[in-house]
């Protein structure tokens, strides 16, 4: 385990305690700092009675489809807002590679239930968005940022942005370069050494008849993949209804010359979470760590002792970990379980029960 001692911020570990360190182990309900989190309610639909870890002030939630242009290329996804009159901060939500916006849909879902308007859209070359992506999508992140602080009732100046896997170096990425943003969470965050293991599986990858983009679930294999991992990656890609279209030369160049840890620090004084999983075999522990140390404070690392690459998107008790994190980063007014009246029984003296 890398040496923290000399790293100041909040480090939050589930289940057991980096050694000589100064931040204790926080439980559950230190994570979230005391906020109710709806995790089975659908929308639309008000919770069960027995529901008590919704609390009792739970409100519904509104979703629209809504589609925007970066550059010419139109992007859609989801927009959920909190019922009710706001002003509400609001939070971008990006998905990792070969998926797409349904991958966040359950954080946006929770997090309108807190009282946060969220947007979650697919990615360029991703989903029902346009384009090839072939790049990091910056401005088609700000854009969104921009979309989402017109919306009535959104408090422009609480603009968070989250994103997973190759998009948490994206948003770490558009938070050095905007000042505005509130609050960045990157969960998971691919590797910078990620873009030169593109360019060297490249060499073995057969050409394609669209030139330099490639289109999947297809016949061409992801670079640097082993054949099983692939085949399992597009069978994925089938059974989820993904699509993907991507420029791999732009995309590894674009990689190689923007490395995260070159910027990180640029993002304060804008408050910045780091999210890993410690049986994640996709994003190394050091490279999260890594960029721990090189980020600024405002900084927060949160470690998960067990979960896989995709559980901050997947894992109900991670995103509430997080989730509660960016609540007190867009200072989202504390939402209390109210009890309710109960029957109070007396027994005189000589009565049976």
């Amino acid at each position: 385990m890398p040496d923290l001692d000399n790293c100041c911020g909040e480090i939050s570990i589930t289940g057991f305690r980096l050694p000589n360190t100064e931040s204790s182990v926080q439980n559950e309900w230190d994570v979230q700092g005391g906020m109710i989190i709806s995790r089975h309610r659908a929308i639309g639909k008000k919770p069960k009675s027995g529901d008590s870890h919704l609390g009792g002030d739970c409100h519904l939630i509104k979703s629209t489809s809504v589609e925007f242009k970066c550059q010419g290329v139109v992007l859609r996804g989801e927009l959920f807002f909190p019922d009710g009159i706001g002003p509400w901060p609001g939070a971008v939500l990006l998905h990792g590679f070969a998926s797409d916006h349904h991958e966040m849909v359950r954080a946006a879902r929770e997090l309108a239930a807190r009282g946060v308007a969220a947007l979650a859209f697919d990615l360029r070359g991703h989903g029902q968005s346009g384009g090839v992506y072939a790049e990091d999508p910056i401005g088609d992140v700000l854009a969104a940022a921009a979309l989402l602080a017109h919306q009535p009732n959104v408090d422009a100046g609480r603009i968070a942005l989250v994103g997973h896997s190759i998009s948490g170096r994206v948003v770490l990425l558009a938070a050095a370069r905007d000042p505005s943003i509130a609050a960045v969470v990157a969960l998971a965050p691919a590797a910078d050494n990620g873009g030169a293991k593109l360019l060297a599986g490249l060499d073995h990858l057969p050409p394609s008849p669209d030139g330099t983009v490639y289109h999947y679930p297809g016949d061409s294999p992801f670079p640097g993949m082993r054949p099983r991992r692939n085949a399992q990656a597009i069978a994925d890609m089938r059974r989820m209804g993904y699509r993907l279209a991507v420029d791999w030369v732009r995309l590894a160049h674009s990689w190689v010359q923007q490395p995260v840890a070159d910027v990180i620090s640029a993002v304060a004084p804008t408050p910045v979470l780091l999210v890993h999983c410690l049986w994640d075999d996709k994003v190394p522990l050091w490279h999260t760590l890594s960029l721990y140390r090189r980020a600024r404070p405002p900084r927060a690392l949160i470690l998960s002792p067990w979960g896989v690459h995709s559980s901050p998107c997947r894992s109900a008790l991670v995103r509430r970990m997080w989730i509660g994190w960016l609540g007190r980063a867009l200072r989202v007014p504390v939402r209390r379980p109210v009890l309710q009246p109960a029957r109070v029984y007396v027994r005189r003296k000589g009565q049976g029960r």
